[in-house]
C-alpha cells in the first residue's frame, strides 16, 4: 500500500489522454462487465483487458470486479481467484475491488452478512496468491444517508476486512450539490461508522461525482482545500455521464473552452497529487517548498533524489 494520496480521473477518454488532460492523476477507474461473470470465467483475461491500457499509460487501475457472493461463498471462484491472484503478483500495481457500491444490492441484514463473509473469504484468496496486493471496499454513499435500511446494522459492514476503504460519493441529486465531503451526510455518516470507529483504516474515495451547476467549480476548490488536511489515501473523479447517462457529471464539455468547473478539477488533481513539500506553479511545473526550485512535475522523484543526496553529503 501506498503512502500519502492517489488521484485518479474516471473518464471515457484512453488513459494516456486522460493523465494528460489531469497532470498528476495516475488512477482509472475500469470496470468488468457487463453483468456478474459466471464461474469458471477467465477472470485474469478479463482483468488484463480492463486494466492493460491504464498500466501500458503509467498508471494505476483500481478495477471493480463483481462476482456473486453465493458462488464465492460456495468456494466456487476459489481457483479463479487464486489464480487472478498469482498473475497480478507479476503484473504492475492495481486495485481490486470486490463488488462496488454492496450496500444498493445486499440490502438486508442477512443478505450484508453473507456479503461480507463472501468478501473476506475472496479477498484472502487473493492475497494468499499475492499478499501485497490491495483489496478494497467501495461503498455507496446514498445508502448510509441517515434512515437507510440497508444500513441500519452498521456493524454487520464494519466487518468487511480489507486493504482500503473506499466510497463512492455525488453531490447533487439527493444531496446538496455544494455539500463537499464533510457536509455530505452519506459518506459523513459511512467515514463515522466504517473508518473512523476502527482505528488504523485507510480510506479514500472511490466515485466522485458533483453535478452541474453555479457552484461546482467552488465546491471543488473548498473539497481539495478540506482534502489536504486529511489522510485520505485515494481520490477519483468522476467524469463520465455513467449508467444514468447524465451529462451534467461531466467536466469534458467545458473543458477545451477552458471552463471554470474542468480548470477547477485539473488545480485539485495538481495540488492533491504532490508530495508535501510541493506545490502547483504551472501545469507540468511544481514548486519544492524546501529548496525554492522549480521542477518539472516528472521529474520529482529525480530532484528528490538529489536533495536526499545534498542532504547526506552536509551531514
Amino acid at each position: 500500500m501506498w503512502d500519502g494520496l492517489r488521484v485518479g480521473v474516471h473518464d471515457e477518454r484512453p488513459p494516456a489522454l486522460v493523465f494528460a488532460a489531469f497532470p498528476g492523476a495516475t488512477l482509472t477507474r475500469p470496470f468488468i462487465g457487463p453483468g456478474v461473470p459466471k464461474p469458471g470465467t477467465d477472470l485474469v483475461a478479463r482483468f488484463e483487458a480492463a486494466a492493460r491500457p491504464t498500466w501500458d499509460a503509467g498508471g494505476t487501475p483500481v478495477v471493480s470486479l463483481k462476482l456473486n457472493p453465493a458462488d464465492v461463498a460456495a468456494g466456487a471462484w476459489d481457483d479463479g481467484l487464486r489464480a487472478l491472484g498469482g498473475w497480478l503478483a507479476g503484473q504492475p500495481d492495481a486495485v481490486v475491488i470486490l463488488w462496488h457500491e454492496p450496500e444498493d444490492d445486499h440490502a438486508t441484514p442477512a443478505a450484508a452478512r453473507a456479503f461480507v463473509a463472501a468478501f473476506n473469504h475472496g479477498r484472502a484468496l487473493l492475497k494468499q496468491a499475492h499478499p501485497a496486493l490491495v483489496v478494497a471496499y467501495c461503498a455507496m454513499g446514498y445508502q448510509w444517508r441517515p434512515g437507510s435500511r440497508s444500513t441500519a446494522e452498521a456493524a454487520v459492514w464494519r466487518g468487511v476486512a480489507a486493504d482500503l476503504y473506499l466510497c463512492d460519493v455525488y453531490s447533487g441529486k439527493s444531496f446538496p450539490a455544494s455539500a463537499i465531503l464533510p457536509e455530505h451526510a452519506g459518506f459523513a455518516r459511512w467515514k463515522k461508522e466504517i473508518v473512523d470507529k476502527t482505528p488504523g483504516r485507510r480510506w479514500g474515495v472511490g466515485e466522485r461525482g458533483i453535478l452541474a451547476g453555479p457552484t461546482r467549480a467552488a465546491t471543488w476548490d473548498r473539497e481539495a482545500a478540506w482534502l489536504a488536511g486529511t489522510d485520505c489515501a485515494l481520490y477519483m473523479v468522476w467524469n463520465t455521464p455513467g449508467t444514468e447517462d447524465d451529462v451534467r457529471w461531466v467536466q469534458r464539455d467545458t473543458e477545451s473552452a477552458g471552463g471554470d468547473d474542468a480548470a477547477a478539477v485539473r488545480e485539485l488533481v495538481a495540488a492533491l497529487a504532490l508530495p508535501a513539500s510541493y506545490r502547483p506553479w504551472t501545469g507540468e511545473v511544481v514548486v519544492c517548498e524546501t529548496t525554492g526550485t522549480l521542477v518539472a512535475r516528472d521529474l520529482i522523484a529525480q530532484h528528490e533524489a538529489w536533495r536526499k543526496t545534498i542532504d547526506g553529503s552536509s551531514t
